[in-house]
């Protein structure tokens, strides 16, 4: 029966201690290594296939090598684009990442997902209240970089301007010839505090329009069908619709379609957050793009330093959104 390969085999093959085998393939700090050395060590372990474990990395570090990354919802495509790209770069810097849906900072930690003995480091994902329910737990928590569309200021952030793009998204509809313009919108969030409904407010006050509401009661395809739906059986319909995100936008495109409805010669359509599906969807659909790319760059570059260097100040950046205009707009 073969035997486990541990570290004293690795030891005994590269001709050197149990201890420097630590060092090096835990890469520890505190202990100078010759390359030489270090070159013995490393291909001892290869040829042995050796690779210590997680537990032993983490005892010899202090470091675990995982990160949380939080997330409102994992099934929706926007979150999906999100994981991905912070995936690829934890996975660049040869750290794990574990996803989370988001949830309490009392269950949180409960599962132990505050502590930093379990995760170096929290990535929050549009969780402005949770960043800061964990910020003010007398516990403390492991370094939170808050980032996307809502963040919290109170901590290393990358924020996303969605008011700004918001007021490009409504204010395009207006400029493509609408003049009676519906906002389909999260029910909890038609008010002022929302960047998305404030925009939209605000755009309407320019061209003198009257607001029109179609609350929703999830930001996802199924929502924006039904809604869009129902709303327009028994008032006619908008000649713009600007949507809470993208899925909420095909949604409703395909609500429109089923009621003979034209996009955009009857209804012109945006959403907001520029997933992937929204140019292949037909007719493709126009959005405001986030970042997301520049986003999750961004974020893992305040992580490494904030890793690296703990007493550094806040660091923070909001960017901006892209109009993305499509067939869902292009009127002739």
């Amino acid at each position: 029966m073969k035997t486990r390969v541990n570290c004293y085999d690795v030891a005994r093959m590269a001709g050197v201690s149990q201890a420097t085998v630590s060092y090096v393939l835990t890469r520890r700090e505190g202990k100078r290594i010759s390359e030489e050395t270090r070159l013995k060590v490393l291909h001892a372990a290869d040829e042995l296939g050796y690779h210590p474990s997680m537990a032993a990395k983490t005892l010899a570090t202090g470091k675990t090598g995982t990160i949380a990354l939080w997330l409102p919802l994992i099934h929706q495509s926007v979150f999906n684009h999100v994981a991905g790209g912070i995936v690829e770069s934890a996975r660049s810097g040869g750290l794990n990442v574990m996803i989370v849906q988001g949830q309490s900072s009392d269950s949180l930690a409960k599962i132990g997902l505050l502590s930093p003995t379990n995760v170096d480091a929290i990535l929050a994902h549009d969780a402005t209240g949770l960043v800061n329910d964990i910020l003010d737990r007398p516990q403390g928590s492991p370094p939170i970089v808050s980032f996307g569309p809502a963040y919290s200021d109170r901590t290393d952030h990358v924020g996303i301007d969605l008011h700004a793009g918001s007021l490009d998204a409504v204010r395009h509809l207006f400029q493509v010839g609408c003049r009676r313009v519906a906002y389909a919108g999260h029910r909890d969030n038609l008010h002022e505090e929302d960047p998305r409904f404030r925009a939209y407010l605000k755009i309407l006050n320019e061209f003198d329009a009257q607001p029109e509401l179609i609350p929703l009661t999830f930001g996802d395809y199924e929502a924006g069908y039904r809604s869009v739906k129902e709303h327009i059986k028994p008032n006619s319909y908008p000649d713009g619709l600007f949507c809470w995100n993208d899925e909420v936008a095909i949604g409703a495109s395909s609500a429109l379609s089923d009621l003979g409805l034209r996009v955009p010669q009857d209804v012109a359509i945006i959403g907001s957050d520029g997933i992937r599906e929204t140019a292949f969807f037909q007719p493709s659909i126009s959005t405001v793009a986030q970042p997301f790319s520049e986003m999750c760059d961004l974020v893992w570059a305040y992580l490494r330093r904030r890793l690296e260097e703990p007493a550094c100040a806040i660091q923070s950046a909001v960017l901006p959104m892209k109009l993305v205009q499509r067939a869902s707009t292009k009127r002739d």
